[in-house]
């Protein structure tokens, strides 16, 4: 389960409990993120064990954000070198202190 930042600045468990309190997803990522963590759009991921996955919208669509896990790395601090053989490894940005971003247009 993702945890997702709504906003009315608070996190929820998913988009789901976010809809039910009366709150629409926060694309600025501007909750709390507790230490580990960085914000990924309104999701936020593990620095250490996941990236995230940026999709621009298109046609008016909204932005998507995912995170997902890291695969095999050699370090135990992910780079983007460890995302190269990853759809869009080439759009790598960040680092294991900030958290790895591909965007996928």
């Amino acid at each position: 389960m993702e945890s997702i930042c709504a906003c009315d600045g608070k996190v929820y468990d998913g988009q789901c409990s976010a809809a039910v309190a009366g709150s629409d997803l926060d694309v600025r990522g501007t909750c709390p993120v507790p230490d580990g963590s960085f914000a990924c759009g309104y999701v936020q991921c593990k620095k250490l064990t996941q990236y995230c996955e940026h999709t621009p919208g298109t046609g008016g669509a909204a932005d998507t954000y995912a995170c997902k896990a890291d695969p095999s790395c050699a370090s135990q601090f992910p780079t983007c070198a460890c995302l190269a053989n990853e759809p869009c490894g080439s759009m790598c940005t960040g680092d294991s202190a900030t958290g790895l971003v591909l965007t996928c247009p």
